[in-house]
C-alpha cells in the first residue's frame, strides 16, 4: 500500500470524514475541527472524459466517465472508498472548493462512493481559519444540483468544439495531431477567442508598422526655468525640425526685448481613491505589473498561502469583504493610524452578504446569491503585514510578495482618500502668445490610503506626506517643495532659462499585450471564468500560437536643437530606440494560420460576443433558470451548419502572407516561410523553417560567377539593427527595416556593398543641389541634408515615403525634390 494509503486508512467508526480537493489542506482542517473528525483529499478532479465517443449525444447527453490514471489520483479514490465504508455513508461531508468546479468533484465523489447528493453534507469555507472551519462544520448545506449540471454542461460543449473542429486543424496543418513542429493544435471554445485577442492586437501593431505612421516623429519643447531648474513643458508639438528650429531661433532673437513670463493657476483639491479589492483578474494583473509574475505563477503561490490559512480563496470575481472582516479592518486601521480619517467613509458598500445565515444546525439549500458570496482575495488576519518571521520560512519570497501585495491592497480598499492640492502653472513664451509651457504640481492635504505604501505612520498632531505619483495621463508632476515655491513666485514675473530643448519623438507602435492585459481583456469580453484565465492564457502559449518573448525596437537617429542660457544654439544626435518591449506575447505564425482559419470558417463560433452568449446560457443553467442539455444542442448545430457549409476552398493550400515576397505556407513537417525573388530575371522560390529564428547571421546564397570573392558578405541583426560584415567592414542597413536576416539576399543589398567598396560610405551619397543632399550616418541610416548659405545651421529632413537604399540612385533628383516639397 502506498505512503498516501497508511497515512489515511486508518480511522475510528464514531469519526466523521472529511473530503476536500487538495491534501495540503487536511492537517489545518483536522487541527481545526479536533479529534472527531479525519479530512482526506481527493486531490482535485480524479474522474475524466476521454473522448466525444463517451458522451452519448443521442440519449441526453449521458456520460461514461473513466477513473484518472494518475497512481496519486487513484490511491486518493481507494483511500475514500475504504474510509467511507469504516464510517459510514452518513459521517461522510464534502468540503470541496465553492465553485463549480468544486461543486462538480463533490458530485463525483457521491457518484463514486454511491452517496446520495440530496442528503449527503456539503460544507463551505472560504478560508482556511479556525472559525471559518467550525462555523462551516455546523452549517451544513448540500451539492447545488444547478452547478453540477452547468459544470457538466461546460465539459459537453468544451469536448463537443474541442473534438469536433480540432481534427480539422490536425489536416489542415499537420500530419498527425501530434506533429513535433506544430505540436498537439487545438480549437477550445475559451482557447480560441483568447488568441484572437492576441491575433487583433497584432493586426493594430503590424498595421502601424507597415503604415505611413511608422518612425514618423514630432518635435516636444520643454525648458529648465527659475532658479530650481524645474522642467515646463509645451503642449503644442512641432511637425518638423524647421518648424522647430524657427521657434528656437525666434526665442533667441526675442528673449532679450521680451522675457519670459510666470503666471499660475489657483491650487484645487484633487481626490485620489484607493485601489479597488481584489478578485484573481486584478491580481493577476497587479502581479504581472509589479512582479513580472506570469497568472499560472500567480495562482500556484496564492494556492499555497491559500492552503496554509493566510489568505480567502484566489479563485474569485467578488470586489466586497464580509461584515466581520470589515469591523475587524476598521477596528486595525484606527489602532495603527491612530486617526479615524483614515477608515473609509464609504466602507458600507464593500459589503457582502454572510454565506449562511441560519443559526442552527439544520442543513440549508443554498440559493444562487448565496453560493457566490465568495469574499475578494484578502488576508485571514489583517494584523499579520508580512511572512518575514522564522515561522514562515517555509514560503518563497515569491510567496512572501504576493502575500504582501494582498495585504497591502486589501489595507488600502479600506481606507479613505487620498487628498492633494494641486496647480498648473505656465511659462509664457515671447514668441507666440498662444504658446506656453505647462507644469503641474501637487502637494499632499491628508494621505489617506497612500500611507500605507509609503509605510508612513501618521498622527493627529503631524501628518507626514510623500510626493504624488503621478496619476492619470498627466506627466511631469512635481512634489512639495516645487509647490512650496512656485506658490509664492510673483505672478507675471520675469523668469529665466537655463536650457530650451526641442527634442525630436518618433512615434511609438501599439504595445504587444502582457499577460496581465490579457487576463483583463478575458474578464472584459466574458470569455472564461476567473478559475479559468490563468489557463487559457498558459494553453495558448502551450499550443506555439503566442510566445511571451522580448521585442527588439527599431533604432532611429533623432536630432534634438537645445538653446542655453548664454544664447548659444547647438544640434546633437542621438540614437533611440523605440517599440522594444519585455515579456510581451507575440503571435507566432502557426497561432496565425490558425486563426485566419478558423476565422474564415467559424468566424461565429469563436465570436467574443457568440462566446460570452455561451458563458451567460452557462449562468442560466447555473442558477436553474436552462436546463442544461440545451447549450449542447445550440453548440453541435452551429458546428454541423459549418462544417456542411465548408466548400472546396477548404481543400486549397493555405497560406498567410507576410510581405510583397514571402508567405508562410504549410509544409510537410509544419509551417516554413516561402520566399519568391527574381534573380538574374528568374523567379527563385526558396523553403526555410520558421524555427530557430534566434540566430541572427544567415549563410549567403551561392553567386556563380563569385563576384563576391571568398568571404561574401554575412546580413546579421545587431543592438543598433540590421548590418552586413563584409572584407572585415561593418555596413549599416537600416533601410532594409527590422527584417529577418535570412530574408535578405545579397542581390537586394547589392547596392549598399558597392558604394562602400567604392569609397561611398558614410557621408553624403547624392547631392540633389548646392543646398540639399543625402546622405549617410554613421550607423547606416539616410536621411535629408539641408542647408543655404543664410542658415546657420543645417537642418535633418526624414527621407521621403517609399525612397530607400535600394531605389535613391535610380531616382531623379527633380523627382526626390519634389517628394520633400522644395
Amino acid at each position: 500500500m502506498s505512503g498516501i494509503k497508511k497515512r489515511n486508512t486508518s480511522v475510528k467508526p464514531e469519526q466523521t470524514i472529511v473530503i476536500v480537493e487538495s491534501p495540503a489542506k487536511c492537517k489545518k482542517i483536522e487541527e481545526y475541527l479536533g479529534e472527531n473528525f479525519k479530512c482526506i483529499a481527493s486531490c482535485g478532479h480524479f474522474r475524466d472524459i476521454k473522448s466525444l465517443e463517451d458522451i452519448d449525444i443521442e440519449n441526453d447527453y449521458t456520460i461514461k466517465y473513466t477513473k484518472s490514471i494518475n497512481k496519486t489520483k487513484r490511491d486518493a479514490m481507494q483511500v475514500m472508498l475504504v474510509l467511507a465504508r469504516k464510517v459510514g455513508n452518513s459521517n461522510v461531508v464534502i468540503a470541496t472548493d465553492d465553485d463549480r468546479e468544486g461543486e462538480a468533484i463533490g458530485w463525483h465523489i457521491c457518484d463514486f462512493l454511491g452517496l446520495d447528493i440530496n442528503t449527503t453534507r456539503r460544507i463551505i469555507f472560504h478560508e482556511i481559519t479556525r472559525d471559518a472551519v467550525k462555523y462551516a462544520i455546523t452549517h451544513p448545506t448540500i451539492l447545488n444540483i444547478n452547478l453540477i449540471q452547468a459544470q457538466k454542461c461546460r465539459q459537453v460543449i468544451d469536448m463537443i468544439v474541442g473534438f469536433r473542429v480540432s481534427p480539422l486543424l490536425w489536416k489542415r496543418f499537420t500530419h498527425g495531431k501530434n506533429n513535433k513542429k506544430t505540436g498537439a493544435l487545438s480549437a477550445g471554445r475559451c482557447q480560441i477567442p483568447c488568441l484572437r485577442l492576441v491575433y487583433d492586437n497584432d493586426l493594430i501593431v503590424q498595421q502601424h508598422l507597415n503604415g505611413d505612421m511608422a518612425g514618423s516623429s514630432v518635435y516636444t519643447v520643454y525648458g529648465r526655468f527659475t532658479s530650481k531648474l524645474i522642467k515646463f513643458e509645451m503642449q503644442h508639438k512641432f511637425q518638423s525640425q524647421r518648424e522647430a528650429m524657427d521657434f528656437i531661433e525666434n526665442t533667441n532673437t526675442q528673449i532679450c526685448a521680451m522675457p519670459h513670463t510666470f503666471t499660475r493657476d489657483e491650487p484645487y483639491e484633487t481626490n485620489i481613491s484607493p485601489p479597488k479589492p481584489l478578485s484573481t483578474s486584478r491580481l493577476q494583473q497587479l502581479c504581472s505589473n509589479e512582479q513580472s509574475l506570469s497568472p499560472k505563477d500567480t495562482m500556484a503561490c496564492a494556492q499555497k498561502l491559500y492552503e496554509h490559512g493566510l489568505i480567502t480563496y484566489m479563485r474569485t470575481d467578488a470586489s466586497h469583504y464580509s461584515n466581520n472582516f470589515l469591523d475587524t479592518v476598521k477596528k486595525h486601521i484606527k489602532r495603527r493610524y491612530n486617526d479615524d480619517r483614515y477608515v473609509s467613509p464609504t466602507m458600507f458598500f464593500l459589503t457582502v452578504p454572510p454565506v449562511c445565515s441560519s443559526t442552527d444546525n439544520k442543513i440549508i439549500k443554498k440559493d444562487d446569491a448565496e453560493q457566490h458570496a465568495h469574499e475578494s482575495i484578502r488576508p485571514t488576519n489583517i494584523q499579520i503585514e508580512n511572512l518575514n518571521d522564522d515561522e514562515y520560512s517555509s514560503f518563497s519570497a515569491r510567496e512572501k510578495r504576493l502575500y504582501y501585495i494582498i495585504w497591502r491592497t486589501t489595507m488600502e480598499s479600506c481606507m479613505s482618500n487620498a487628498v492633494y492640492s494641486k496647480m498648473k502653472c505656465y511659462i509664457h513664451t515671447p514668441v507666440n502668445k498662444e504658446l506656453k509651457y505647462t507644469h503641474i504640481t501637487s502637494c499632499p492635504i491628508f494621505m489617506g490610503w497612500q500611507v500605507v505604501r509609503n509605510n508612513i505612520k501618521s498622527s493627529n498632531n503631524s501628518l507626514q506626506c510623500s510626493a504624488l505619483e503621478n496619476e492619470g495621463d498627466e506627466e511631469n508632476i512635481s512634489g512639495p517643495q516645487d509647490y512650496t515655491f512656485l506658490k509664492i513666485l510673483n505672478q507675471n514675473s520675469n523668469i529665466t532659462f537655463s536650457s530650451i530643448h526641442a527634442e525630436e519623438k518618433v512615434m511609438k507602435p501599439p504595445s504587444h499585450y502582457t499577460e496581465a492585459k490579457l487576463v483583463q481583456l478575458l474578464e472584459g469580453n466574458g470569455i472564461g471564468r476567473p478559475s479559468t484565465f490563468s489557463s487559457l492564457v498558459d494553453k495558448i502559449q502551450e499550443r506555439g500560437y503566442v510566445t511571451k518573448m522580448t521585442v527588439h525596437g527599431e533604432v532611429y537617429l533623432c536630432s534634438d536643437i537645445i538653446l542655453t542660457s548664454d544664447n548659444v544654439i547647438r544640434e546633437e544626435e542621438r540614437e533611440v530606440t523605440v517599440g522594444g518591449e519585455k515579456n510581451k506575447l507575440v503571435l507566432q505564425p502557426i497561432g496565425k494560420m490558425v486563426i485566419e482559419y478558423l476565422i474564415k470558417h467559424f468566424s461565429e463560433l469563436f465570436d467574443y460576443e457568440y462566446t460570452e452568449k455561451m458563458e451567460n446560457e452557462l449562468e442560466k443553467v447555473s442558477s436553474g433558470s436552462r436546463q442544461w442539455t440545451l447549450p449542447c444542442d445550440t453548440i453541435i448545430k452551429d458546428i454541423d451548419k459549418t462544417i456542411t457549409n465548408m466548400d472546396s476552398s477548404d481543400k486549397e493550400k493555405f497560406k498567410v502572407r507576410l510581405d510583397n515576397s514571402r508567405d508562410i505556407v504549410m509544409g510537410r513537417y509544419g509551417p516554413v516561410i516561402k520566399t519568391t525573388q527574381d534573380v538574374s530575371g528568374k523567379k527563385v522560390t526558396t523553403f526555410e523553417s520558421i524555427e530557430n529564428k534566434t540566430d541572427d547571421t544567415r549563410s549567403p546564397p551561392k553567386v556563380e560567377d563569385s563576384e563576391w570573392g571568398e568571404n561574401p558578405p554575412v546580413v546579421k541583426k545587431g543592438k543598433y539593427g540590421l548590418y552586413a560584415e563584409w572584407n572585415g567592414k561593418t555596413i549599416g542597413l537600416r533601410g532594409f527595416g527590422n527584417r529577418p536576416p535570412e530574408n535578405i539576399s545579397l542581390e537586394e543589398i547589392r547596392g549598399v556593398l558597392e558604394r562602400e567598396r567604392d569609397g561611398k560610405g558614410a557621408g553624403i551619397i547624392k547631392q540633389l543641389n548646392k543646398d540639399t543632399s543625402i546622405r549617410r550616418s554613421k550607423t547606416g541610416s539616410l536621411y535629408v541634408y539641408f542647408k543655404t548659405s543664410k542658415m546657420r545651421k543645417p537642418e535633418f529632413l526624414k527621407m521621403p515615403k517609399g525612397l530607400n537604399e535600394k531605389n535613391v540612385d535610380e531616382t531623379e533628383n527633380a523627382e526626390i525634390l519634389n517628394m520633400l516639397n522644395m
